[in-house]
């Protein structure tokens, strides 16, 4: 069943997609300023809940947040935003983007298909469902499509990325999914031409 709160949580995680037109069409430089920025301002926000119980972020990190996360620092987001960040910063911008794209468009709507749709639980992890990893490859394949205009490398990337989601739990796979889509990415481009 999808609650109110996840429904707020995957809006968030999905329209980071919009870092991508950001680092585009503002400036690269200004974008990572601006993530940089914002993660002092969650971390500190999150060292300081339990003191400060007005605090506005404290408030939404609170409402999105998993029952076993409210009571101590919600270190999901912050992975989140730092995977991004790493991304801008210190990888090739294709590269960069894809990861970005399967991050926040494949795992996003995959967690919200998983939640209303899902039925039919994959036998190695009980938390993910068939239904949902679907969706995120077919989201993420699409959306590469759009971005890479190379069909190949779009599945490859998207059957990496989904695999990968598929075997990490709710937190981690922040991390594991779009470093594993930059390193595929990585990859075939220097290894193999497509």
């Amino acid at each position: 069943m999808l609650t109110k709160s996840e429904i707020a949580r995957k809006t968030i995680h999905i329209s980071s997609i919009f870092v991508i037109f950001f680092d585009i069409f503002l400036s690269h430089y200004l974008t990572v300023f601006a993530l940089f920025f914002l993660i002092l301002i969650y971390a500190f926000s999150e060292l300081l809940k339990n003191k400060f119980k007005t605090n506005s972020i404290s408030k939404i990190t609170n409402y999105c947040s998993y029952n076993f996360e409210k009571k101590s620092f919600v270190y999901s987001p912050l992975i989140f935003a730092l995977s991004i960040l790493i991304l801008l910063t210190f990888f090739p911008k294709s590269q960069a983007y894809a990861g970005i794209i399967v991050l926040t468009l494949g795992d996003g709507i995959s967690g919200l298909i998983g939640k209303l749709f899902g039925r039919i639980k994959i036998f190695y992890n009980k938390k993910k469902s068939v239904e949902g990893s679907f969706s995120m490859f077919i989201v993420s394949f699409f959306s590469l499509i759009f971005f890479t205009k190379n069909i190949q490398l779009s599945f490859i990337i998207s059957m990496i990325g989904t695999i990968v989601e598929s075997f990490s739990n709710e937190a981690i796979d922040n991390f594991t999914v779009p470093f594993s889509v930059v390193l595929t990415t990585f990859l075939i481009s220097n290894f193999y031409l497509l």
